[in-house]
């Protein structure tokens, strides 16, 4: 719903098989976010991930993007080859562009806290999610939730 066109793939056009995709999505006029980006492994090493990576990187422009690595081998692409930055006590999440954090926001907004994503609250986010870009990207956000920290 965000950004519905925010979304490229790289398709076989011969078979209709998936290779691999980027979701790039514009989130306001001055920030992104990468929710994912993968190629298939045996279609690696063809220029089908720099291709769609930069059809992502051309359609959020001049914005801020924020991303999160799965994997520490991910973090050092996107730090070495994209030109993302850890923002120190921000575990894995990874900024391109200037980075202006408001420190005290959550404190300024009475009764809400921020509290990790757990087995208590873990179908909440999911179902929360669903509803926010109306597909189920539940697999996704309980690979999230067992990150290291």
């Amino acid at each position: 719903k965000a950004d519905p066109k925010g979304i490229f793939v790289a398709e076989d056009t011969d078979t209709g098989k998936l290779l691999g995709y980027v979701a790039a999505v514009n989130l306001t006029d001055d920030f992104s976010f990468i929710g994912g980006y993968c190629v298939r492994p045996e279609y690696r090493g063809h220029g089908i991930g720099q291709n769609i990576w930069n059809t992502g990187m051309a359609h959020m422009g001049d914005r801020n993007v924020g991303e999160f690595a799965f994997t520490y081998k991910m973090f050092e692409i996107y730090r070495d080859f994209h030109n993302f930055k850890c923002i120190p006590d921000r575990h894995a999440v990874h900024f391109r562009g200037p980075y202006e954090p408001n420190e005290d926001i959550i404190d300024k907004i009475d009764g809400i806290s921020l509290v990790p994503i757990n087995e208590t609250n873990l179908r909440a986010v999911i179902e929360y999610d669903k509803d926010m870009y109306g597909f189920d990207r539940g697999v996704y956000i309980k690979g999230l939730s067992k990150s290291p920290e």
